[in-house]
């Protein structure tokens, strides 16, 4: 799955074992490194009223009206394959 860092939502999270491990300020936006268990990092764009210091424990989503891509080797997979037996989700509401 690629998410580019302003598609990063952090939430404070106690039980999480997700911690920022840096922040770097740009104005009127905070660039926060968080470190997951399994020892890879990855960056958050927040905007700079968002602050986390680092060792905060957070949850780590996907922001709010983002559509994660996933990758098949070079390839962006954006729909199920033709003939496939996955359902495309609706972001409909069920009736």
């Amino acid at each position: 799955m690629v998410l580019r860092p302003h598609e990063v939502a952090l939430l404070p999270d106690p039980a999480s074992s997700a911690r920022v491990s840096a922040v770097e300020y740009h104005g009127a936006f905070v660039l926060h490194y968080v470190t997951l268990a399994s020892g890879r990092t990855l960056r958050s764009w927040q905007p700079h009223s968002v602050r986390h210091p680092v060792g905060t424990p957070v949850a780590v989503t996907v922001a709010p009206g983002t559509t994660p891509t996933l990758l098949l080797g070079d390839k962006a997979i954006t729909s199920p394959p033709p003939g496939s037996s996955l359902k495309q989700r609706s972001s409909e509401p069920a009736a």
